[in-house]
């Protein structure tokens, strides 16, 4: 199944916007009305939809951890922290994750950008 991004809505527009002019499946928090979720609802918003989480909040980091701990199923997050990765490299390690992984493949994974 093709990969499909949950964007928190603490990622920049910039990112939203070159993913989508590269023809990437995306799901803002802001356009699904869930902006003001707490991050732990947010990843369970995105696992009931089957969506990939991309954030540049580390607290998802822990999340996830918890969940592993817990053998809690999950989407998937990629965490690409701003100061750590441009604008375009993270549009472009969200493509290439995309074009490399299947939505299956993602599931329980958490990914760092950027991408070496």
């Amino acid at each position: 199944m093709r990969v499909r991004y949950y964007f928190d809505h603490n990622v920049i527009r910039g990112i939203t916007d070159g993913c989508r002019s590269r023809g990437l499946d995306i799901l803002t928090a802001m356009e699904d009305g869930r902006h003001e979720l707490s991050d732990l609802e947010i990843l369970t918003r995105a696992t009931k939809l089957g969506r990939t989480v991309f954030t540049p909040d580390a607290d998802f980091i822990g999340i996830t951890a918890v969940w592993l701990q817990e053998i809690r199923p999950f989407e998937g997050v990629i965490f690409g922290h701003q100061r750590a990765v441009s604008i375009r490299k993270a549009v472009t390690d969200l493509e290439t994750i995309a074009s490399v992984l299947t939505q299956d493949e993602l599931k329980n994974q958490l990914i760092r950008l950027p991408l070496r």
